[in-house]
């Protein structure tokens, strides 16, 4: 639940933040959630 929270949270961060740059958000996204995946 709690990291559900954390990613909705981050997508809204960095959508807000470049909202212009779609593939380098949707990019940044994907390279976290599997950072966070792999960490634990």
């Amino acid at each position: 639940m709690e990291e559900m929270k954390m990613f909705f949270l981050l997508i809204y961060w960095v959508w807000c933040f470049s909202h212009e740059n779609i593939s380098y958000l949707f990019f940044f996204i994907l390279s976290s959630t599997l950072l966070q995946f792999i960490a634990g």
